[in-house]
């Protein structure tokens, strides 16, 4: 009787030790899976890689404007445009130009004008076209002089 006793309140002792950590360790597995499943989402279906950027000076603002889309893409358009912050935190815009290749991939450096010293955004908004559909985006940068 005595030994059943004992290793009752074994089992019990050793239950409550590792009860916790065994959903520890389940909630562990499944944060892991959905930072995995997260990572393997694409965020655009024709997109590979897009990059932009800006180099305001007194001469005018330059940009580069990067895009490679999947062999499926046949053109890529838009509008690239420089905005200027304002005293109230508002962006206004300075200037603008419409940009359009006829390939999968749109590589475009250029110069917009600049207003005055202060922090810029410079902005594109397009489309990537791919046979019979298409898809928008939307990247943008700062920077400041």
């Amino acid at each position: 009787m005595k030994r059943k006793i004992l290793l009752g309140l074994c089992i019990a002792f050793m239950l409550s030790f590792t009860g916790p950590e065994a959903v520890v360790l389940a909630k562990e597995v499944y944060e892991e899976a959905c930072e995995e499943e997260q990572m393997v989402t694409p965020r655009y279906n024709y997109i590979q890689m897009a990059s932009i950027g800006i180099n305001p000076s007194n001469a005018g603002s330059s940009y580069m404007l990067i895009i490679k889309g999947t062999s499926s893409v046949t053109s890529i358009s838009g509008t690239v445009t420089v905005y200027k912050k304002n005293f109230w935190g508002n962006y206004k815009e300075v200037d603008s130009e419409a940009v359009k290749e006829n390939a999968s991939s749109l590589e475009r450096y250029g110069n917009l004008s600049s207003d005055g010293a202060g922090d810029y955004k410079i902005e594109f908004i397009g489309t990537v076209y791919a046979g019979s559909s298409s898809e928008p985006i939307t990247i943008d940068a700062t920077n400041s002089y």
